[in-house]
């Protein structure tokens, strides 16, 4: 193939995948089907953190105003007792561990069944040889002697397995113990803002109690009322541009729609939608109004 050829080749590989890909991209209208105004940005984390069990706040890590990554500390509690509880746990697992590794009973036990297997064989050969050189009564114990090594055998066996079990028992109740000290920490679920942390150190909590709200605002959500006569266009994940001003700045961001309620409102005939958005740059609060603009086509 000359060198023409070859990219003559090229070009049409080329022109072909660009071609498909143009085929398979969703055909999204640029024209708007609907301009919707009060639209309204809500939070979509919305975080309002609860201690588990009762205590003393011994520490606040973070404070409203700071930022918090996923799983990070913001109270902390006692946890003097639980700390022991799982020293304890810990104790009594290594303890099973340590029973649950010893089989002597059983080797001990597997060559005293063996043992008189063989003994009791012997006899037998012999008394089959000469009828006299053992007595009935003696056959009889060993061949009882044999029965009681082979139930001592099962005994250590079924010994070991209690202790397996035993084993696993106390590994789960270490578990247990290590997470009752782990909600000790209240954390946070969600990277975001610390916005409340209505305790202070030396308070008692309850169970239940709120004791920090954490929210996103770099995941926002759009909450607008859209008219009856577009119930059929909308579907999720079709995009979706909102519109809002700060002063004369107009800021201008996309998103996807995640919901479309299938409920009607039968005094204003409208239904609820979300659509949610990124908001790296933080310049759109919750609670702004503007305008939602929406599109035809869903996405892939």
């Amino acid at each position: 193939m000359s060198p023409i050829q070859k990219l003559q080749f090229h070009f049409r590989a080329i022109l072909f995948v660009t071609l498909v890909a143009w085929l398979a991209a969703p055909c999204q209208s640029q024209e708007p089907i609907g301009r919707i105004s009060d639209a309204q940005v809500i939070l979509k984390h919305n975080v309002k953190l609860a201690c588990r069990n009762s205590g003393i706040v011994v520490s606040v890590t973070a404070l409203p105003g700071n930022t918090v990554a996923t799983s990070g500390t913001i109270v902390r509690l006692d946890s003097d007792v639980y700390e022991a509880e799982l020293g304890v746990a810990q104790a009594q697992l290594e303890i099973a561990e340590i029973e649950d590794e010893d089989e002597s009973e059983i080797v001990f036990a597997n060559t005293s069944s063996n043992t008189s297997r063989k003994i009791l064989d012997r006899s037998l050969k012999a008394k089959q040889e000469f009828e006299k050189s053992v007595s009935n009564s003696e056959v009889d114990k060993q061949t009882i002697d044999h029965a009681q090594a082979q139930l001592n055998l099962e005994q250590a066996k079924q010994k070991k397995r209690t202790r397996s079990k035993t084993k696993a028992v106390k590994e789960n109740e270490r578990l247990l113990a290590k997470l009752a000290l782990d909600f000790r920490e209240v954390r946070s679920p969600i990277d975001g803002l610390v916005t409340e942390v209505p305790v202070q150190v030396g308070e008692w909590v309850n169970s239940g109690q709120m004791i920090a709200r954490v929210i996103d605002l770099k995941q926002l959500r759009i909450e607008a009322f859209v008219p009856l006569e577009l119930a059929g266009q909308l579907k999720s994940n079709q995009t979706a541009d909102f519109e809002t001003k700060i002063g004369s700045k107009t800021i201008r961001v996309s998103g996807v729609v995640r919901f479309v309620s299938p409920e009607i409102n039968p005094v204003n005939q409208d239904f609820k939608i979300w659509v949610d958005f990124q908001n790296e740059q933080m310049d759109i609060l919750p609670g702004m109004v503007g305008d939602l603009i929406l599109y035809g086509a869903a996405l892939n």
